[in-house]
């Protein structure tokens, strides 16, 4: 690890003035036309190379259990459910909240040659000698820092878990753009560099992610975790995951899907497919139209198409 001189000293860098710089001449329309530049490639279901990800869910939602499987995935280069796998990358995964022997206990059933490199928060502020504390990816040192990790690993993907642990920002609401502003210019700066970064953050009780819709604006990619009604918390985790931006991206790796883990295992199933089935079981207890569109939050003509009294419909095509 570099000394928080040397770090420092990259800031001071940093923080020069424009006229300090050299600047590269501009190219004409032309000659940009004719540079080669790297294409994002994908690497599972919908995350691309060089992509910001911003996920987010309410706390016992499952944040952490898909974050590690996702790392996993990556770092195996094999599929996770629905979501194919193109590609094997290293990932460095930050987590900021669970105790080292917790994230270690994540980690029991991920492949030792796994190309991950797991960063306990927790573990690296006790460490003898080192005199930064507690991560904050709101300050530039830290900023230094973690890209010094992906240099020294060669990483490409860098998981973020999570927000409310990881960024702290003195006498700035998480509510303000102030709050996250130092981040977002960084994440840009590792996306420039090819890097991607999957930032998990947490909703409030009406559901609405911490802070402004900037967070989803700059980002590449956004999914929601959400609880839903009929969720067990006895280990066995449930939850729907959506997709608030996708940046062009269509078909089944973005459609929305209701997921499970439990001993071990991952399924995925299409929400719509989901909710014809519930509408149909409380269609066959007895309930009517009316009740049950206002029980799975659909309207009445959705209800009647898809259930018809006691036929049963096999899901195909619904929206």
């Amino acid at each position: 690890m570099d000394s928080v001189d040397d770090l420092l000293d990259q800031v001071v860098k940093r923080n020069r003035t424009a006229d300090e710089y050299p600047l590269p001449d501009l190219p004409d329309l032309s000659a940009f036309k004719a540079m080669e530049f790297a294409a994002r490639v994908p690497l599972l279901g919908p995350i691309h190379s060089a992509y910001v990800v911003h996920a987010s869910g309410a706390s016992g939602a499952g944040k952490t259990h898909l974050a590690v499987a996702l790392s996993e995935a990556i770092g195996c280069g094999r599929d996770w459910c629905h979501w194919r796998s193109h590609d094997r990358r290293v990932v460095l995964h930050v987590d900021g909240e669970l105790p080292p022997a917790d994230l270690q206990a994540r980690f029991d059933a991920t492949p030792a040659d796994a190309w991950i490199v797991p960063l306990s928060a927790i573990w690296l502020s006790e460490q003898a000698g080192f005199e930064l504390g507690h991560v904050n990816l709101a300050d530039p040192i830290w900023q230094a820092v973690i890209e010094r990790y992906i240099e020294r690993y060669g990483v490409t993907v860098l998981q973020l878990d999570n927000v409310m642990s990881l960024v702290f920002v003195d006498g700035v609401s998480m509510s303000s753009d102030e709050f996250w502003r130092p981040v977002a210019g960084w994440l840009r700066r590792l996306r420039g560099k090819g890097i991607t970064s999957i930032v998990w953050d947490h909703t409030n009780a009406q559901g609405k992610t911490f802070g402004t819709k900037t967070k989803e604006w700059q980002s590449d990619l956004a999914m929601q975790l959400t609880i839903p009604d009929d969720s067990e918390a006895n280990g066995h985790c449930k939850f729907h995951l959506e997709f608030g931006k996708t940046r062009g991206l269509h078909g089944d790796e973005v459609r929305p899907q209701v997921v499970e883990f439990s001993g071990g295992q991952w399924w995925t199933k299409p929400l719509a497919d989901a909710l014809v089935e519930t509408a149909q079981e409380l269609r066959d207890s007895g309930m009517s139209v009316r009740d049950v569109s206002t029980e799975i939050g659909k309207s009445r003509s959705w209800v009647s198409k898809y259930t018809r009294g006691s036929q049963r419909y096999d899901g195909k095509g619904v929206h």
